[in-house]
């Protein structure tokens, strides 16, 4: 090994940033932070797709935050910051009932063949790409 230098595959592929913005609604003042992700664990919907799953995550929500202003309610926004080699998108197939049983989600999610997501905002694209390899940001998919 001497001369060579060792690249972590997980690094190398699987590793991504995304920031997280908390906006006051009273006063708009931002704080944001950046976390190092390697999946996404996303909700799923009965008849819904990925990309709506992917929407909703990263759609804003609102929580309550204690802000200096006096507000009590804010957003949380997360955006992709950088896009990785491989997104590992793990899909909950599991949900709690209002009774507290957990249940299974057998419906079918709808897969596009591809993905087009946005660097630094929260825009997911589904659209077919002719030459997946000349369109940055897009994801194919292993399965059809």
């Amino acid at each position: 090994m001497l001369g060579r230098t060792y690249s972590c595959p997980v690094e190398a592929h699987l590793l991504f940033n995304m920031r997280r913005t908390r906006t006051c609604k009273g006063c708009e003042g931002q704080s944001s932070s950046m976390e190092v992700f390697t999946n996404l664990s996303l909700d799923l919907e009965p008849g819904g797709s990925v990309s709506q799953a992917l929407d909703r995550y990263l759609t804003e929500s609102s929580l309550k935050y204690a802000c200096q202003c006096g507000g009590n309610t804010s957003g949380m926004q997360t955006c992709f910051l950088t896009l990785p080699n491989v997104l590992v998108l793990h899909l909950k197939r599991f949900r709690f009932t209002l009774t507290g049983r957990i249940e299974k989600v057998e419906d079918e999610v709808l897969l596009s063949r591809n993905l087009g997501l946005s660097i630094g905002t929260g825009e997911v694209h589904t659209r077919e790409c002719t030459e997946p390899h000349r369109c940055p940001g897009y994801i194919r998919t292993l399965h059809q």
